[in-house]
């Protein structure tokens, strides 16, 4: 699993007329690497442009061991549940499109609810493959679900006129 970046690297942009599969990015790869002759596992994994898939994993607690964290907090961060997806294998091949988002499920809940968006086909592919998978977050058993877009901050609608 990888987290999203923003910038550019070489700064090389390639125009098609159709997304290129798998098969042809591993070729645009290659042919790169040879025409600025670097190693080809210096030279950054072409992407195509993606669409964004909102999910969120509920059944994990909010308070965590005071042992995961240095100054002894015992709250769930961002940072834990990053931990915990790059040591999952579920999330091997997913990127995300940004941080986690915890929260507590109520305000007065020991449970949290996991936001998070991944880079995904316009046909929800990756997305389709976590949707109601579990796994085990530390003690606990996670269930994945898809949501709807989950901004965090809520904006009240005389805000947007």
């Amino acid at each position: 699993m990888s987290e999203g970046r923003s910038g550019t690297v070489f700064g090389l942009a390639f125009s098609t007329n159709l997304v290129p599969t798998p098969g042809e990015r591993d070729i645009i790869h290659e042919w790169l690497s040879k025409a600025i002759q670097c190693d080809k596992d210096k030279v950054p994994i072409s992407r195509v442009p993606m669409s964004k898939s909102y999910l969120k994993i509920t059944g994990v607690n909010f308070y965590t061991p005071t042992d995961w964290h240095d100054n002894g907090s015992n709250q769930l961060t961002a940072d834990d549940v990053l931990y915990v997806m790059n040591h999952n294998p579920l999330f091997e091949n997913i990127t995300l499109a940004s941080p986690p988002c915890v929260m507590r499920a109520t305000p007065h809940s020991d449970m949290a609810i996991i936001w998070f968006d991944i880079w995904d086909s316009q046909n929800g592919t990756n997305a389709k493959l976590l949707t109601n998978r579990s796994f085990n977050f530390d003690k606990d058993v996670a269930v994945i679900r898809a949501c709807n877009m989950h901004p965090g901050i809520s904006q009240c609608q005389n805000c947007w006129k």
